[in-house]
């Protein structure tokens, strides 16, 4: 079960649009990958020590903000938030841990595109993630580990071999800045 509602307002003649969405999903029965250990081969019908498992659901809810702008022709800029809040009700992987492993609570991003002639484009990209759990193996048990939150750039830079519709472009990419 899902819902989620949202609103946008355009500004400066449509050179801006600003974005507001709420969000929740309720989910009845989830199932996980779980390669932390806590299958045991002893107890498990077919024998496993990693696999699907099968819990009991769990609930997102969240925010995202966005923004879009175009204060020129050749110069676009786009940006967003989201806060995310992940649950389960069952501890599926590891014992009294409930939040959703790989889930970002807090995600950041902007892309920022100029086209400096009718051949040359380039794209700046930002990425934020703040800290997430993943489900880990280690000292003989299932544990939460936390990964630290990091931040990513990224630069492209396009060109057209010619000024025709179908040219052959060329890109340049520079990841992990």
């Amino acid at each position: 079960l899902s819902f989620d509602a949202g609103i946008d307002q355009s500004a400066w003649r449509d050179r801006i649009k600003a974005s507001m969405t709420g969000f929740r999903v309720d989910v009845d029965s989830l199932t996980a990958f779980d390669s932390s250990g806590g299958i045991r081969p002893g107890t498990d019908p077919f024998g496993r020590s990693l696999g699907y498992v099968n819990g009991s659901g769990g609930f997102s809810r969240g925010l995202e903000l966005g923004v879009d702008a175009r204060p020129t022709s050749t110069l676009s800029l786009s940006t967003s938030y989201t806060f995310t809040d992940a649950e389960t009700n069952h501890d599926i992987t590891v014992p009294g841990f409930f939040k959703v492993p790989a889930v970002f609570r807090h995600t950041a991003t902007m892309v920022v595109t100029a086209n400096w002639t009718s051949r040359l484009d380039t794209t700046f990209d930002l990425f934020h993630g703040s800290e997430h759990y993943a489900a880990l193996f280690a000292a003989g048990r299932p544990r939460a580990y936390r990964f630290p939150g990091f931040t990513t750039a990224g630069v492209i830079a396009g060109y057209r071999l010619s000024s025709t519709p179908r040219a052959l472009r060329l890109y340049v990419k520079f990841d992990n800045l």
